[in-house]
């Protein structure tokens, strides 16, 4: 991923306003290190399979600040104090809300310009502290009580604005203001409309379609082998996977199992068209696992199943199954 910051800032919110801090300047982005903190928190998040995607609603106020930023109306340091402001609102409200640094930055992602927000929650930590006496040097442990989380960790609250069409990424948490239950994120600062996740889609897809096997007596392994299979064969060209597509390829020879598993999905606000990311290939190499009655579990390649060279299901006469494992050249212990 390439990523070009233009520009950055970052305001400190707590729940009570005279706490917070609203700085006036931006960072120094030529600090090599600085840069590669802001730039590694934005790779970790920008394409996580539960980022959401969405359009700002018709009255956000949001939107608003944005349009006047594009305009020209109002510069960076305005635009980010207001982002700050109506996160520290929100905040406020919260019993349950942390104290943050908020970062803003004015950036290029995948040559697309984009205004990113990631949202820091402190942490408190130890750090040490070296105290010069007369003639002596003494070493001390203290509390730290705003320290900013590691580069390595994904954050769990951010917004990405594409200023060029005014669509948005975001994701966010569930918080409790004033007695109702709101997202920070979509509800509180972008005012927007949102579809669910590629991890939230998919993970509803591979549900429903062993609640709607389950229901239909169908074999739920199958299913389970199909969609994998259906994914994994779909042409490289393609960038998202069509529901009908996917209802035909796991329910193919039962008609009303897939009439009720596309009805199903569109109740759950499953999307016709889910993007094929790397979290859905990952999902569909993941291996198959049998695990019986009798405590025994299996796991295997999904392109196995019902291949009677590799693993034979059978079907006993007096009601029992037994499973074959086929041409094994060698069995390793990895208890």
């Amino acid at each position: 991923m390439i990523i070009t910051v233009n520009k950055a800032i970052l305001h400190i919110i707590a729940p009570g306003i005279e706490t917070s801090m609203y700085s006036q300047e931006c960072i120094d982005i030529g600090e090599a290190s600085v840069l590669s903190y802001i730039i590694n928190h934005i790779e970790k998040v920008f394409e996580d399979p539960s980022i959401r995607t969405g359009e700002f609603s018709d009255n956000s106020g949001f939107k608003y600040h944005i349009t006047e930023y594009k305009s020209g109306q109002s510069d960076f340091v305005e635009l980010s104090k207001a982002i700050a402001e109506r996160l520290q609102e929100g905040i406020s409200q919260s019993e349950t809300a942390l104290p943050s640094d908020i970062i803003v930055a004015d950036c290029i992602i995948h040559e697309r310009p984009v205004l990113a927000v990631l949202k820091c929650d402190n942490k408190t930590g130890f750090t040490h502290r070296v105290v010069q006496g007369e003639g002596t040097v003494k070493n001390e442990i203290i509390n730290h009580y705003a320290i900013l989380p590691p580069a390595t960790q994904k954050l769990s609250e951010c917004a990405f604005i594409f200023l060029d069409d005014m669509t948005v990424r975001f994701k966010g948490k569930l918080v409790t203001l004033d007695g109702e239950r709101l997202n920070l994120i979509s509800d509180v600062l972008l005012e927007c409309d949102f579809d669910i996740s590629v991890k939230e889609s998919f993970t509803r897809v591979e549900k429903t379609a062993k609640a709607i096997s389950e229901e239909y007596g169908a074999d739920t392994v199958a299913a389970d082998a199909k969609l994998k299979q259906f994914i994994r064969e779909a042409p490289v060209e393609d960038e998202a996977l069509s529901v009908t597509e996917i209802a035909d390829a796991v329910f193919e020879t039962a008609p009303a199992a897939k009439a009720e598993f596309t009805k199903k999905l569109k109740e759950a606000e499953v999307p016709e068209l889910i993007e094929k990311t790397e979290y859905v290939a990952k999902r569909a190499s993941k291996n198959i696992k049998i695990v019986t009655d009798t405590g025994i579990e299996i796991s295997f390649p999904a392109e196995y199943y019902k291949d009677e060279e590799n693993v034979s299901i059978i079907n006993n006469d007096d009601g029992t199954i037994s499973i074959r494992i086929n041409n094994v050249g060698e069995i390793l212990n990895k208890s």
